[in-house]
Order: structure tokens, then sequence, then C-alpha cells
């Protein structure tokens, strides 16, 4: 069987994502060019095909190893087949996300997007909503918040509340949102959102083409009360409606996780992504799937049953 990893450059990339109907965020080169910045490696672009199947794969390569993201066209790629083209092509190591699954998976998440298309205008978006995200939406417009941009330091307030109140450790400090903000420059943005004067809620977006991806959206501890949470993603909904977006993707979040059920709350269907690790190190990956084995009965529950709800959805299988 023929098996053939080819190395494109970046116009290339553009056209095969193009041509492959790849229009997502996490396969511009834009996106994959700060990555490469922040990780201190170099972006990469890559297309694969097997004989049976074909994908897209683009990352961050540093030495021998590779953080990726893989896209198939048509039927997924096998493992084996990919991780042969991998080691061939110079990379001992690699980490892949994406939506198609390989023989590797460590771990499964879930994306969560509002498709727009499906929505009756930003009132039919609304009366849609489950009940408590709807109280709190109608909360929060009669408390009347101001929204706009907002500068780094602003955001990296909310940031800094959201680590304290989680007790999480601060991944990422105020120069990574200002490079962040400054390289993406039009396909960014930085949103506050304030009642009464006082700032209660951010937001740090990514702009690709159709789609407006919620990096962070984050609300302080002391407006959780105003309902300006559940607010910042009807407000997204209602700027891709008014811009003529086709998607509003809040992110990933896994079934045990809080922020799951609250973006289900606004609407959101989960998509599954999948992790997967390739290479030499058989310990590694034994351990990994030990460590992930109770996750992955969780998830398996979770997409039996977790978008039974939502009008048209298909029981037993991802959105």
């Amino acid at each position: 069987m023929s098996v053939s990893l080819r190395a494109l450059d970046v116009p290339a990339w553009e056209r095969a994502c193009s041509d492959g109907g790849l229009d997502r965020l996490a396969c511009s080169a834009s996106w994959l060019a700060f990555q490469a910045t922040k990780e201190g490696g170099r972006p990469v672009f890559f297309s694969f095909e097997d004989g049976e199947s074909s994908a897209l794969l683009c990352g961050t390569q540093r030495g021998g190893a590779l953080h990726g993201h893989l896209e198939a066209i048509g039927a997924p790629p096998r493992g084996p087949e990919l991780e042969r083209a991998l080691l061939a092509f110079g990379l001992q190591r690699a980490r892949i996300t994406g939506a198609s699954p390989m023989s590797k998976i460590c771990d499964t998440n879930f994306e969560l997007r509002i498709d727009l298309s499906e929505l009756d205008g930003l009132e039919g978006y609304l009366g849609s909503l489950a009940r408590d995200a709807k109280r709190k939406v109608k909360t929060a417009l009669r408390n009347g918040p101001e929204v706009g941009p907002t500068d780094p330091a602003s955001f990296y307030r909310c940031y800094c509340d959201l680590a304290a109140r989680t007790q999480m450790q601060c991944h990422f400090d105020l120069d990574y949102f200002e490079r962040l903000h400054r390289r993406l420059g039009p396909h960014s943005a930085l949103l506050g959102y304030s009642i009464g004067g006082e700032l209660a809620a951010a937001s740090s977006l990514l702009l690709h083409r159709d789609e407006i991806y919620a990096y962070f959206l984050i609300a302080r501890q002391a407006a959780f009360s105003t309902g300006i949470a559940a607010f910042q993603v009807y407000d997204l909904v209602r700027r891709g409606l008014e811009a003529g977006a086709s998607v509003v993707n809040l992110g990933p979040s896994a079934p045990w996780d809080g922020s799951f059920g609250f973006k289900r709350s606004c609407r959101a269907r989960p998509h599954a992504v999948f992790r997967s690790i390739l290479g030499h190190d058989v310990l590694s990956r034994g351990a990994l799937r030990l460590k992930y084995r109770w996750k992955e009965r969780r998830t398996a529950r979770t997409l039996a049953g977790v978008h039974t709800d939502l009008p048209g959805a298909n029981p037993g299988s991802p959105a």
C-alpha cells in the first residue's frame, strides 16, 4: 500500500483546506504561526494519503516532536500507517488532536458549538434556551450591561480572578494575551462587560471567516448573580447572527466538568475531539491508557445520550 506524507507551504495548505472544506480556526496558518512562536517551534503543514484515506495534518514542530491537529477528508486514516509516515519523515513523537479517532487514543473531549443556521433569530435563540440559562440572560438584560472592546490588562484581571476562584495555575501571563491579540490582529477581539461601571466579565475571541471561537469567556465571581455569564454567550450569538457567521464555538469541555453543562444549557451541541499519542514509548502509552480508562467509560455513556434532548439530534452518535 502506498503511504504518502507530503509537506506543504502556506499557499498550498490554504488551497488544500479550501478544497477539502476545512474552514476551521485550528487549521488556519495565522493560528499555527502564533502557536509556533509561543512554543518555540515552527509551523508545519502536511497532506497524508494511504490509498484508502486522506487527511490534512498541521501543527508545530520542535526537534523530532510534533504537536498537531488532524482533519480527515473522507475516511479517517489508520493509526499505524500515519505513525510509520511520521517516523519516516523524521518525527519520533507526536501528540495529535482531531475529530477523527485513530488507534491510540489517550483522551476524548468535546467541542461545544452553536449552529447559527438552526436558529430562528435572536429571539428564537432566547426562547430555545434551558430555563435557567434563559432566566440568567433576562436578569442580565434588566441590569443593562455595557459591552465594548477592552484591553489585555483588563481581560487579565478577569483571568486572574478565575484562577484564584478555581485554584488553578495561571498557565498564561499578560504578555501571552498581548502577543496573541497583536499577532492575530483583526482575527481576534477582546470584549469587556460592565454593570454599574464595574467590570463584570471579559471575553477573548478568535474570529475565523464564519466562525466565532470563544477562546475564553470569564465572568467575575462578584457578578455571578447578575447572569452575566449566560449573557456573554447570548451576546456572541447576537454578534454571529449580525455578522452572518455560521458557528459560535464555545470551546472544549469534558462531560464531568461544570462548564460542559453550562454550555449545553446555552444550546451548544457537543462534537467529539480525540487526542492520540504516537511514537515508540509503549510504556508511556500504556500508562496513559490506564490513566484515562475511567474517563473513556464516562465518555462512552456521554456519547450514548448527551444530546438526545436537542431538536434533530441523533441518539447514540456524536453530533
